[in-house]
Order: C-alpha cells, then sequence, then structure tokens
C-alpha cells in the first residue's frame, strides 16, 4: 500500500486536501436516515468520516460505462470463437445480466459455451479484465446530488473515497468527475494483485484512529463495502443502484444499517441534522 501527497495518485492511495465549495439544496429524508438522525441525537456524538464508494455509487457506471464496456467483452467471446458472432453474445449477456453482474457474468458466459477448454479460466481473466477497463469519455458526471452532498459533508467531517478496479482507470474517472478535492484520501484498490476494500478500511481506522461506529460507508454492493464495513464494526449506508442493485443480503454482514434511492436522501439527511 503506497500513499501519495496532493492530488497525485499511486497504486493503493492517493491523498488530496478538501476544498469546501459551497452550500446544497435541501430534499425530503427517507425514513431510514429519520431513524439515523435520531440515534446521533441520542447519542451526542457527530460523524467522524464518510467513505464513498465510486461505481454505481457517486459516478453511473452502469448507465454509462458498462453498456460500451459488455460490448467490447462480447466481441472479445467472438474473437476466442466462444460465440459465432456479437448479435448472439450480446443477446446471451442481456439474458444473464438479470441475475448475474460483472465476473460472475462473464464466468458463466464463458463456462456454459466451452465448459471443456482449458482456456476458460484465462478468458474469464482477459474478458474481466477488458469489463473493468472501459473506454471512458471526455466528460464523466456525478449522479444526481453527487456535488451537493459532498461540497456539504466535507464541511463537517473527513472524507475518504476507495474505489476497486483497474488503477489507472479508475484514477482517470476520478480526474474526470473533478472529486478529488472533497476527500481527505483516495484509496485506490487493485483486485487484480489480490487487493480489497477491507484492508483500506482498515488502513483508514488505523491511520486516523476513528471509532468504527462513527464512520459510514456508503455504497452499492452488499458483498463488497457493505460487508467489509459491517465485520470492521462501521455503520452502512445501503445505496441500491446499478448493475448490483438486485442482490439480497447472504449473511448478517451483508445487512445495511441505512437504505437511500438517492443522494439526495443522504443529502436532506445531512443538511436537516446540520440545522438542528
Amino acid at each position: 500500500m503506497k500513499q501519495a501527497k496532493s492530488q497525485s495518485t499511486d497504486l493503493f492511495t492517493g491523498v488530496s486536501e478538501p476544498d469546501p465549495k459551497g452550500e446544497a439544496k435541501v430534499k425530503t429524508s427517507s425514513d431510514s436516515l429519520q431513524v439515523m438522525n435520531q440515534e446521533k441525537r441520542g447519542s451526542d456524538e457527530s460523524w467522524q468520516a464518510w467513505i464513498f464508494d465510486l461505481d454505481d455509487t457517486l459516478l453511473d457506471t452502469s448507465g454509462e460505462l458498462i453498456p460500451q464496456a459488455s460490448q467490447r467483452v462480447c466481441q472479445f467471446l467472438v474473437d476466442q470463437k466462444i460465440f459465432v458472432n456479437q448479435e448472439d453474445a450480446l443477446a446471451a449477456w442481456s439474458a444473464k445480466k438479470e441475475i448475474l453482474a460483472g465476473k460472475a457474468l462473464i464466468q458463466s458466459l464463458i463456462v456454459e459455451r466451452a465448459p471443456s477448454s482449458s482456456n476458460c479460466e484465462k478468458w474469464i481473466q482477459e474478458a474481466y479484465h477488458i469489463f473493468r477497463t472501459p473506454q471512458l469519455p471526455p466528460h464523466l458526471s456525478l449522479l444526481p446530488g453527487g456535488e451537493e452532498l459532498l461540497r456539504v459533508a466535507q464541511e463537517q467531517m473527513m472524507l475518504f473515497l476507495v474505489t476497486q478496479g483497474d488503477i489507472p482507470t479508475q484514477i482517470k474517472k476520478v480526474e474526470l468527475l473533478k472529486i478529488a478535492n472533497f476527500f481527505r484520501q483516495i484509496y485506490y484498490v487493485d483486485p487484480f494483485r489480490g487487493e480489497n476494500k477491507t484492508q483500506a478500511f482498515q488502513a483508514i481506522l488505523k491511520q486516523f484512529q476513528f471509532e468504527p461506529q462513527r464512520v459510514l460507508s456508503i455504497g452499492n454492493r452488499l458483498d463488497n463495502e457493505i460487508e467489509s464495513s459491517k465485520r470492521l464494526g462501521m455503520k452502512t449506508c445501503y445505496y441500491p443502484y446499478g448493475e448490483h442493485q438486485g442482490e439480497t443480503p447472504q449473511s448478517r454482514y451483508q445487512e445495511p444499517d441505512y437504505v437511500i434511492h438517492g443522494l439526495q436522501e443522504l443529502q436532506s439527511f445531512f443538511l436537516a441534522e446540520k440545522q438542528l
């Protein structure tokens, strides 16, 4: 794990200083966030930090990037003669995306079509790498409410970004979104090197000596940041958005403390609490 200074980004961690940029609009809070507000008033403790996921939490990855990434994967499968043509591959992808996502989807496609091939594992890894390295457009935008939320939240607590994927791709996403200055640190987790988000969460808790129950982890993956955070004693906020939104908890560690259906809900809770 490496830590870079200023806005530079190294393999695991990049650091940037907060840059307050104004206020946000008030929206209607969800019931779960109203409960969180009541709990905090009772304990008289404020949040020490919020930790955000990037893909399908702040960035609409499923809407902006996955369609062309899936096309590139399907073309790869055609090139390897796993499918006859891209139309067939895309049809199979579309049928499976209702119940599977990411690497599990890719693995299912390849294993079903070429179960006896000695190249299966190699193809899965190569296809997954293609999937995790989409061709980025010149501009990317935060999901609705994202910028306002970050502007206000950074004035009251430390914000962190923990994002997992191909490192150069994730760094470029952050650059295109122009969000580095909102975060005290940015952690880039490389799954291709065996890294995981738990390591990043542990590093944050240890370095800043946070009380886990006063740190909120916000993300769209029950089996990733939600589970990892809960196992460390952190509070969790689940945003069911994107390709993984149909998944259900498989253990008590995947049951989030709070659920939102838009960043505006988290923003509304925060502003309402600020006015107490």
